[in-house]
């Protein structure tokens, strides 16, 4: 799929505050498509059902990928394709050294 296929079209994502949100808002404007965002959730996981029953598309993380296709949530019902000429998602992670530390 590219920018273009999503313009217009009524999607899903992250909440508005969020980085990926506006990451992807932007990404669409950018590539001269009009984002229609209509659901926003803290998690992508969340959207599921909103993508599943063909209220939205959504453009979901590589994590909610890998967990809907080995848990079958949605029965089939949703279906992930890559995106050409998108952002490369990306995650943080905070480490501490033990628990003790976040005591502190």
């Amino acid at each position: 799929m590219t920018c273009a296929d999503l313009d217009g079209i009524p999607l899903g994502s992250r909440q508005e505050k969020h980085a990926i949100h506006r990451r992807t808002v932007a990404t669409l404007r950018q590539a001269g498509a009009e984002p229609n965002m209509v659901v926003d959730s803290q998690y992508f996981l969340a959207l599921l059902p909103f993508v599943s029953s063909g209220r939205c598309l959504s453009i979901m993380d590589p994590l909610t990928m890998v967990t809907e296709t080995k848990f079958k949530t949605t029965k089939g019902a949703v279906v992930f394709r890559p995106m050409k000429g998108f952002f490369r998602y990306t995650y943080e992670a905070f480490l501490i050294r033990s628990v003790q530390s976040l005591k502190q």
